[in-house]
């Protein structure tokens, strides 16, 4: 039997999905107390990341899954044009909206409560960025697709995400350095979470696109600012990277026949 907080390696070998789906009402709320501070430094990582792998200045950017809206600043303070943040569950999109009311009011970001299986949006998206919550979906293989639908053409989807096939020092090391409270939610993250070639299996239903599937790579040295977010950290977040993957997939423009 699978229990919510042991660290058995021997129980990632099948994927077991969350319990639910959807974080919301008091889960969510629990969610936002624990993981929305202002020193953590998830979203600084990935915002960096993705600036020096792609350049965000100008770009409409979409962020699937967006939860208390983080990520959407940081990629805001990158230059983007516009950010926009989807997530599923009212409580997130609420205390998004609430939290950057004044940065909405300028038209520079925006929260939508939608399904990432059927988003209101046409191909119209420079960046597609999934950070930390493609494991919680129930049917990826129809999300993948749906993301790749509302990139524009040679637009990039971009997934941040852990994965299973993770070595039993870099797990058990991550579970340790967690908050007692979200423990056992990172551990069934983890369980839920999908393998590089889980991945690469579901690519041959999207036409029109090249991918790539990788772990991720140590932040450490990434930049000055980095580093400082690393060490201002109250919470190890870095240690992510050893149990974290990258899925890269570049959408083709069609070409008129």
């Amino acid at each position: 039997m699978v229990t919510r907080n042991s660290t058995n390696l021997s129980e990632l070998a099948q994927r077991v999905v969350e319990p639910h789906e959807l974080v919301e009402g008091l889960d969510a709320i629990r969610y936002i107390k624990a993981c929305d501070y202002q020193k953590t430094s998830d979203y600084g990582i990935l915002a960096e990341e993705l600036y020096k792998k792609f350049g965000l200045l100008g770009k409409q950017v979409l962020e699937i899954g967006s939860g208390s809206g983080n990520l959407c600043e940081e990629l805001m303070t990158m230059g983007t044009g516009l950010v926009v943040g989807v997530d599923a569950a009212e409580t997130m999109v609420a205390h998004a909206s609430k939290k950057y009311e004044s940065l909405i009011k300028e038209g520079r970001m925006k929260f939508v409560r939608a399904s990432v299986y059927g988003m209101p949006f046409s191909s119209e998206f420079d960046m597609v960025v999934c950070q930390n919550s493609f494991h919680q979906l129930y049917k990826p293989r129809e999300a993948l697709q749906e993301m790749v639908r509302v990139a524009a053409p040679e637009g990039v989807v971009y997934i941040a995400d852990f994965r299973r096939d993770v070595s039993e020092d870099s797990f058990r090391r991550r579970v340790q350095y967690t908050k007692p409270e979200i423990r056992g939610d990172l551990i069934n993250s983890i369980r839920a979470s999908l393998t590089k070639q889980e991945f690469r299996d579901m690519f041959d239903s999207i036409p029109d696109i090249s991918f790539s599937v990788k772990d991720a790579e140590n932040p450490t040295g990434l930049s000055e600012r980095v580093d400082e977010l690393i060490k201002r950290d109250p919470v190890p977040h870095w240690l992510d990277y050893l149990i974290s993957q990258r899925v890269e997939i570049k959408k083709f423009k069609r070409r008129c026949i």
